[in-house]
């Protein structure tokens, strides 16, 4: 799972606390099935990649596969505000057109024609 602090008057601790307490009550927003083959690169979107120095991303090892993508914002009091990403493996088994890979180098997710 990926968290990111948005807003919140917590601590690092205090925030790094309330992630199970949040996740347990998020209210999940199923998004695309995503195919890796690849480490992922995880980065802030504001950036381009291609121009990203090596302190600027994080790479993720995770099992090749396919990944149900679902997110959700979640407010915890003034606490904080956070976003939370989670990849869980899909039971889905053949490549479909128009499906979404994600990985290697290039850092984000691309169609697949």
């Amino acid at each position: 799972m990926f968290v990111r602090a948005v807003a919140g008057d917590a601590e690092d601790d205090e925030f790094i606390a309330l992630v199970p307490s949040v996740v347990a009550e998020a209210r999940w927003e199923s998004g695309p099935e995503i195919v890796v083959q690849e480490p992922l690169v995880v980065f802030d979107s504001a950036g381009q990649f291609a121009r990203l120095e090596e302190d600027e991303f994080i790479r993720v090892d995770i099992s090749p596969g396919r990944y149900r993508v679902r997110a959700a914002e979640e407010e915890w009091g003034d606490a904080a505000e956070m976003i939370l990403v989670q990849l869980e493996p899909s039971r889905s088994c053949s490549l479909d057109s128009g499906e979404v890979l994600a990985g290697g180098d290039h850092g984000q997710m691309e169609e697949d024609d």
